[in-house]
């Protein structure tokens, strides 16, 4: 499951071998099912992911609707960076597609 990752940072940044062969090390594959819930609102988002297969959506819920402030597609990072990064609580919600 890390060989999208792997050509995807060859691609792009032209990655040396003995750099892509960290990713197997650093990165954890995860498969997730539809709709699962990788963080909700008010949780510290502590990884940063990349979507190989699927996409995930990015919401919040105003007045009880979701409202859709991002879609992370496949070859693409994504976390809460924010939250991520000050350890602070995410304001809104990723699920799986």
């Amino acid at each position: 499951m890390t060989e999208a990752l792997k050509q995807f940072c060859q691609k792009t940044v032209n990655m040396p071998a003995r750099d892509l062969a960290l990713i197997d090390i650093y990165f954890t594959p995860v498969k997730l099912r539809k709709k699962a819930c990788l963080w909700k609102e008010g949780d510290i988002c502590r990884f940063i992911g990349f979507v190989s297969k699927g996409a995930i959506h990015h919401f919040f819920c105003k007045e009880g609707e979701e409202k859709t402030c991002g879609i992370s597609l496949e070859n693409a990072f994504f976390t809460d960076y924010d939250s991520f990064y000050n350890y602070l609580p995410t304001i809104s919600n990723a699920q799986s597609l």
